[in-house]
């Protein structure tokens, strides 16, 4: 999906690359990178839950199921505020890309 330009690829602190890389985007793609970088931190941040107090972590092809999952609950609660974002993975689950 050629966003590789979206990763991180030194120890920046957060913050500062979202800040950075979120000023290059127009408003409507502000938004769905905004919606795509909580998503993900949610995610990961369950995870990290569900390791460090449960002792149970899980494959990456759980996790990406987990996000995906919680995107679909994001699109169903959120009024049609995070459409683009479904847009998006649903591309992302047709490619059923591989980890």
């Amino acid at each position: 999906m050629q966003l590789s330009s979206f990763v991180p690829v030194t120890d920046k602190d957060l913050a500062l690359w979202w800040l950075d890389r979120r000023s290059r985007l127009n408003i409507t793609a502000r938004l769905v990178f905004d919606s795509l970088l909580l998503l993900i931190s949610w995610i990961l941040w369950k995870e990290r839950n569900c390791r460090v107090f449960e002792r149970t972590p899980s494959s990456p092809q759980v996790v990406v199921q987990a996000l995906l999952k919680e995107e679909s609950d994001w699109v169903l609660g959120g009024g049609g505020v995070f459409a683009p974002v479904s847009a998006l993975l649903d591309c992302w689950s047709q490619h059923r890309f591989h980890i």
